[in-house]
């Protein structure tokens, strides 16, 4: 599958930047990981494995789970035809994933 990174206007990319300004490389590696994993493993095999879930119906979107230790990250996605267009990303410090990061990807996928 296509991996495609949510730029803003302005060019901005989030989720690299993200990535880019965590201190830790082992942090670092284990997020790239699991956006690798979402490039080589079947879409269907991953949803399997609860790598992936669907959080949301209609437009679908997806969290991949990024964990290291005890530190645990999230990645909100939406997939077109063959195109995984990540949306943003967030360390997870709560049970439930915040609407406000809901709301955002659902704005963001709508808006490509």
């Amino acid at each position: 599958m296509e991996i495609e990174y949510y730029s803003s206007d302005r060019g901005d990319c989030e989720i690299l930047n993200f990535i880019s300004l965590l201190n830790d490389q082992k942090h670092k590696k284990a997020i790239v990981k699991s956006i690798e994993l979402l490039q080589k493993w079947p879409f269907s095999e991953l949803l399997k494995t609860k790598v992936i879930e669907k959080i949301h119906r209609d437009p679908p979107i997806y969290e991949l789970k990024c964990h290291f230790g005890k530190n645990i990250y999230r990645i909100l996605f939406g997939i077109r035809i063959t195109t995984c267009h990540l949306l943003l990303i967030f360390p997870k410090k709560d049970q439930k994933i915040r609407y406000f990061y809901i709301n955002k990807a659902i704005s963001r996928f709508k808006s490509l």
